[in-house]
């Protein structure tokens, strides 16, 4: 009886959103010719979670694709199979038409549709108020969440908070403002409304208060953003898992860590992190991340005694070896890739099932069930450190969130040397988000929002083997933002491209 109903709710799922399947411009669109239509569905408890089912539903689809991949538009990492979709973006010479725009833009919209079709009814099957709050707390969440990647990857799009209709005409871009006073007010909102706990990929009150301090620190509100992440740390209720790699394996899947993590499970539900018997997995990290990682003394390669230019991967920071699949490493459990392997790129380590020592058998299809983390415990007090930095400076409590960082089991890095200045500390702290957040999406977003895109985004970037692989070019204004859709344009003519596209 309980699949029975499992496969009720999916059909109900399916019937609900299917007008927003079938939408006329995107948006819009008329309800299913069935038994579920807007009129009648939404009178329990069990409907308004399908259709909130329906909302998280679209992460699913979205995510190991659009959310966690920015590293490969980036120096960090390349998409090594694919010329004309992620490496056209990070070389700079993507076209307008590129199927990955057009799936960033409907797989965000598709999910606001969701959202704001669940938030239009819920208060119509008349639920208690602590249920009723809950799912008006993760719907706002959810809006939030995918109205955040529109505004980070598009810039100002329209801004729609009705559920769609027939009748809803065409909209111009609202302005960048304006979609993140929304994105802020329904962060707000969402911590309000959310209970501390929830079902495993379900969010809670953490989660909207870490997602919210990420939010203000993209956008430099550095006060805001420190206050925000401060609340975190300060509910005592979250704690940095004690194995940096075993942080990322099926097994430890929501450890103390996870604030949030997207839920997958084989065979129904499947990301497309690569999880089978290949040296290769997607991205795959540049020289140039590899090469950044400092030596176990806490010291850049060029200037500690610990690096032996023969064997330059020996004594180095401890995530290296957690986050790439270094040549002359274990793979698959008992293989050793040797080290004359003539490999142009060796594989990440993260997302994949794969340990030094075990293994989960590979599927078929190259997927695996890994459930992505969209908000961690380390993220929190790296948000903290760089505002609190901005803020105040370098006081005691950066060093603090930082050191906690490094001194987890199993890294044990060096405690950072006091005494620096501002600047100092913030090259630092840029330094730590990338090694600690390494291949998890977010250095694309961190090199825009600091500045320096078009810095280390010119000019060639390097295999394993210290070879040219490709070459890279960044313009501004023109790659700080992607193109909107040529589709959309064509559908809508109120919408404006975006500059230099």
């Amino acid at each position: 009886m309980k699949g029975l109903n499992n496969i009720k709710k999916s059909l109900k799922v399916i019937f609900v959103f299917g007008f927003l399947l079938l939408g006329c411009k995107k948006f819009l669109s008329t309800s299913p010719a069935d038994q579920y239509t807007q009129e009648n569905f939404w009178k329990n408890e069990e409907e308004v979670e399908a259709g909130l089912t329906g909302v998280y539903e679209v992460l699913r689809g979205y995510s190991s694709d659009l959310i966690f991949q920015g590293d490969k538009l980036s120096p960090n990492a390349v998409k090594f199979d694919d010329p004309g979709g992620w490496r056209s973006i990070a070389r700079g010479d993507a076209l307008t038409t590129n199927d990955l725009f057009e799936n960033a833009w409907s797989s965000n919209y598709r999910g606001i549709g969701r959202a704001n079709t669940v938030l239009a009814n819920v208060d119509a099957a008349n639920l208690g108020e602590e249920v009723a709050n809950k799912i008006k707390g993760e719907a706002k969440f959810l809006r939030a969440f995918f109205y955040a990647d529109l505004l980070d990857k598009f810039g100002g799009v329209p801004l729609i908070t009705d559920q769609p209709n027939p009748s809803q005409g065409d909209q111009g871009r609202a302005s960048e403002d304006d979609i993140l006073n929304l994105i802020l007010n329904d962060l707000s909102d969402a911590a309000s409304l959310l209970p501390d706990d929830n079902a495993p990929g379900r969010v809670t009150k953490g989660t909207a208060l870490a997602f919210k301090a990420r939010i203000l620190l993209y956008h430099s509100k550095w006060k805001e953003a420190a206050e925000t992440a401060k609340e975190v740390i300060d509910m005592n209720k979250y704690s940095l898992f004690p194995d940096y790699g075993g942080l990322f394996k099926v097994e430890n899947e929501n450890n103390s860590e996870v604030l949030w993590d997207i839920e997958f499970k084989l065979p129904r539900f499947k990301n497309n992190f690569v999880d089978q018997a290949t040296v290769h997995t997607d991205p795959a990290p540049l020289k140039g991340l590899i090469d950044a990682y400092f030596m176990k003394d806490g010291k850049p390669a060029s200037e500690s005694p610990l690096y032996d230019p023969s064997n330059p991967y020996k004594n180095r920071d401890p995530r290296l070896y957690k986050t790439v699949r270094l040549l002359g490493s274990k793979f698959n459990g008992n293989i050793t890739l040797p080290s004359d392997v003539p490999q142009t790129f060796i594989g990440a380590k993260k997302w994949t099932s794969y340990n030094d020592s075990s293994h989960i058998p590979p599927v078929s299809s190259g997927s695996s069930e890994i459930n992505p983390i969209v908000i961690r415990y380390a993220g929190v007090l790296l948000i903290y450190a760089e505002a609190e930095n901005e803020e105040a400076g370098p006081v005691q409590s950066v060093y603090d969130a930082i050191n906690q960082i490094r001194e987890r089991p199993g890294v044990n890095m060096p405690k950072i040397t006091p005494g620096l200045s501002q600047d100092e500390m913030r090259q630092l702290i840029r330094h730590e988000r990338r090694i600690e957040l390494a291949m998890e999406g977010y250095y694309y977003t961190d090199i825009r929002r600091w500045g320096i895109a078009k810095d280390v985004m010119n000019g060639p970037v390097y295999d394993f083997n210290g070879d040219v692989y490709e070459n890279r070019s960044f313009k501004v204004p023109k790659n700080n933002l992607w193109a909107i859709p040529t589709n959309e344009i064509d559908l809508n003519p109120k919408l404006e491209q975006n500059p230099g596209w």
